[in-house]
């Protein structure tokens, strides 16, 4: 019964996707990303625009560090609002004023229609003091099905980290 539900759900969320998505007839270009006139439509008739959301997610950066253990730190940066968010997460061990190791993660977060994906973060360079570090991601409008996500928008980011010996970090 529960399969059946939720098969129910996914047909009804595709059919309106795509009675949705038929009524597109144009695009527009906004900060180099192509916008479906009807997106924009929607967001006209709400108070956010797709503007500010794609702003909103570049410009609101936080990044903190705590201590994990007795040599261990993580340095975490945060970027987006409660509308759509990321964070990468850096563990790292310090001694002697050398990086002995660091790993990373990634976590997202979005309330439809917007879409948050997690591309990776990667290690670039391991010096003794610093180990560098890429992180990247992709925002969005659409919808998630099983099938992959239908996307209205979406633009990537990708952003540059560092951490220290000292016990320090850097959003490059």
């Amino acid at each position: 019964m529960e399969v059946a539900k939720r098969v129910l759900i996914i047909l009804l969320t595709t059919k309106a996707l795509l009675l949705f998505s038929s009524s597109v007839h144009a695009t527009t270009t906004l900060n180099n990303i192509e916008v479906d006139e009807t997106v924009q439509e929607v967001f006209t008739n709400s108070q956010i625009k797709p503007e500010q959301l794609i702003d909103n997610f570049t410009n609101n950066k936080v990044m903190e560090q705590t201590d994990v253990l007795r040599s261990g730190r993580r340095a975490s940066f945060y970027r987006g609002t409660f509308m759509m968010w990321s964070r990468d997460n850096i563990n790292f061990n310090i001694s002697g004023g050398r990086v002995t190791s660091s790993s990373g993660f990634q976590e997202a977060g979005w309330i439809f229609p917007n879409i948050v994906r997690t591309r990776g973060i990667v290690r670039t360079s391991t010096a003794a003091t610093t180990h560098l570090w890429r992180g990247t991601k992709t925002i969005g409008a659409g919808s998630v099905t099983p099938w992959g996500d239908i996307v209205i928008y979406n633009h990537d980011y990708t952003d540059y980290y560092g951490v220290h010996g000292n016990g320090g970090s850097t959003w490059y």
